[in-house]
């Protein structure tokens, strides 16, 4: 049986959905701006740190979208930072 639900990195073709998951937050998600620029952003920082090229790591944002297999509608978004906290101790 196919999965219904698949997790995968973001890419700019989801910048509608991701738009329309972050406008149906009704409190907000300061991770997760309405803005369109800051979307893009985040899709475009997302899709540098994806990059094996990377020649030093921190800083890195990984942005993933939870894609319904059927319809390719986004349903939701996970991320991960690389690295919190101050570039020095």
């Amino acid at each position: 049986m196919p999965p219904d639900f698949v997790l995968r990195p973001v890419e700019e073709k989801d910048l509608s959905g991701l738009k329309g998951v972050a406008t149906s937050i009704t409190d907000g998600m300061t991770s997760l701006p309405a803005e369109e620029a800051a979307l893009e952003d985040l899709v475009h920082h997302s899709q540098r740190s994806f990059d094996y090229r990377i020649k030093k790591a921190g800083g890195d944002h990984y942005l993933f979208v939870l894609e319904e297999c059927g319809s390719g509608e986004i349903a939701g978004t996970s991320g991960i930072i690389a690295r919190v906290g101050e570039d020095v101790p």
